[in-house]
């Protein structure tokens, strides 16, 4: 008798908003084969190098993936690269060569004084060995993408958080990260002027009710990527500063069942914000950009 296997990412009982990971930046490290489970559980780069980097990178709240080229088995520039990722302030990719990952413990990521890189940049999780999800869906996806955009525009990457959402896709340089995309709207998300809002589940630099909250102003007004900036979260309130003024967000908690995390897995309740209909206010400011006072509310 065959056995159907249910794929976590199948199962969809969760809104994507607000399920992103959380973190300041990134750094990137080139490694073609072997990522284990865990990055940086000692399987890949043995016990010690892997509890200094997790340290190192910690200290300045970044999070550490491995990359590489899809279906290209060798360096993209002849020797492993470092890829500095900062979020927020002023979003930067920064390229650096090294020789092994204990290098990078010499790179202050505060300053890291790599080559700059034009971005956006897209990453998409093919982490097998985490989760089957990623690699059936994930792979596919990025070889589309980088036969499209080519260079270092496109890279597999380790697991980034969610492969119940998988294909999981993140925007960088400002953290963005995208659940169940095509690659017409991959594409898309890397091309766009204004936030790409469909299937987009946070940015990294907020908490969970923050990312619910930013997504629900981007899907009323026109927004450029890291353009919205917290102003504050209280509860069932967020507030938010951009170009054309300053948004308030309400926002609820509902309960949900039948979450599956990961492959294998019984399903579990879990709690997540949503935007409440009719949640966005435009405090100052006016859609168009003008120095107008009114409400305008998601519909």
């Amino acid at each position: 008798m065959q056995v159907m296997t249910i794929r976590c990412s199948d199962v969809a009982v969760e809104s994507l908003p607000g399920t992103a990971k959380t973190g300041r930046g990134l750094v990137l490290f080139e490694r073609l084969s072997g990522w284990g489970h865990d990055v940086l559980d000692g399987t890949a780069l043995g016990e010690k190098t892997a509890g200094a980097l997790k340290r190192h990178v910690g200290a300045v709240g970044y999070g550490f993936q491995f990359i590489r080229k899809p279906e290209i088995h060798a360096y993209l520039y002849g020797a492993p690269s470092v890829y500095v990722v900062r979020f927020d302030p002023a979003p930067r990719i920064e390229r650096l060569a090294v020789t092994r990952a204990e290098d990078i413990l010499d790179i202050d990521l505060a300053r890291p004084q790599g080559t700059p890189v034009e971005g956006p940049m897209g990453l998409i999780c093919t982490h097998g060995k985490r989760d089957m999800c990623c690699a059936i869906k994930g792979r596919p996806l990025a070889k589309t993408l980088d036969d499209r955009f080519g260079g270092e525009v496109i890279w597999e990457t380790s697991h980034n958080k969610g492969h119940r959402f998988a294909p999981v896709f993140q925007l960088l340089p400002w953290g963005y990260s995208y659940g169940r995309l095509n690659a017409s709207a991959a594409a898309a998300a890397l091309s766009s002027p204004t936030l790409f809002v469909p299937q987009l589940r946070g940015r990294s630099i907020y908490g969970s009710a923050a990312q619910v909250a930013e997504v629900a102003v981007a899907a009323r007004f026109s927004v450029a990527p890291g353009e919205l900036e917290l102003v504050d979260a209280r509860g069932d309130h967020v507030w938010f500063r951009g170009r054309s003024g300053s948004y308030l967000v309400h926002l609820e908690k509902v309960h949900r069942e039948g979450v599956v995390a990961s492959c294998g897995k019984p399903g579990k309740a879990a709690e997540q914000w949503v935007a409440l209909r009719d949640s966005v206010e435009l405090l100052h400011g006016s859609a168009d950009g003008g120095d107008g006072v009114g409400a305008v509310h998601e519909g």
